[in-house]
């Protein structure tokens, strides 16, 4: 029974500091894209090797791949853009210009990505890129901070590597003051314990204060 209770609490306690991880590296993913935001990224198209599927759900009219990319890697997080510029398929459309389809997908998280969001959009090849259909992510407006949207689509194995290394570092940082407190309570002859002066009493005894060794 004892026994059974000790795995229990092992078990909470490493599942509320996982979650605490989790929820720092989410933490640090959005200031991530509210201290640099993914739109800073210029870039310049290049044709694909071959196309491409396109990475998430797109609406039924639009064509089946793209055929051309640009893949940003940064330390903080992956700017993916993917496009395709196809012929209108109205001869009778005065504008004569093939529409572009436009597809940006953005994952961020450190050390691995742990969150992400798309973007799909299109419009006609030298206007305007139309404001886009966002999908995965919350719109905000920090006090002196530009608007930004910040990516809510999980990315489980990221997530789970940052949760563990965040989750550990948290727990480590909350046991350093309980560990140099009893390191110093023994060094002064204290009990570890409650901190009564053990002074002139036998190694070993337990505490005649709080009953504990």
């Amino acid at each position: 029974m004892i026994r059974s209770h000790a795995l229990t609490s092992i078990l909470v306690i490493t599942v509320v500091w996982l979650s605490i991880g989790a929820g720092m590296s989410v933490a640090i993913a959005w200031t991530i894209v509210l201290c640099v935001g993914a739109e800073s990224v210029q870039a310049e198209s290049a044709p694909l090797d071959k196309p491409t599927v396109w990475p998430h759900n797109v609406p039924p009219e639009w064509p089946e791949a793209a055929t051309v990319g640009f893949f940003q890697h940064w330390f903080l997080y992956d700017f993916h853009m993917f496009a395709l510029a196809k012929r209108t398929a109205h001869p009778a459309d005065m504008t004569k210009l093939p529409r572009v389809f436009v597809m940006y997908d953005v994952r961020v998280g450190v050390p691995m990505r742990c969150v992400s969001e798309w973007t799909s959009s299109e419009t006609l090849l030298g206007a305007p890129l139309k404001p886009g259909l966002l999908h995965g992510n919350w719109s905000v407006k920090p006090p002196f901070l530009k608007r930004a949207e910040l990516p809510l689509v999980p990315i489980w194995i990221g997530l789970a590597v940052n949760s563990g290394i965040y989750g550990g570092l948290a727990y480590g940082l909350y046991r350093i003051p309980g560990v140099f407190r009893r390191w110093n309570r023994r060094r002064t002859n204290q009990c570890i314990h409650c901190g009564y002066s053990l002074g002139g009493l036998s190694i070993g005894i337990a505490c005649p204060e709080c009953g504990k060794r």
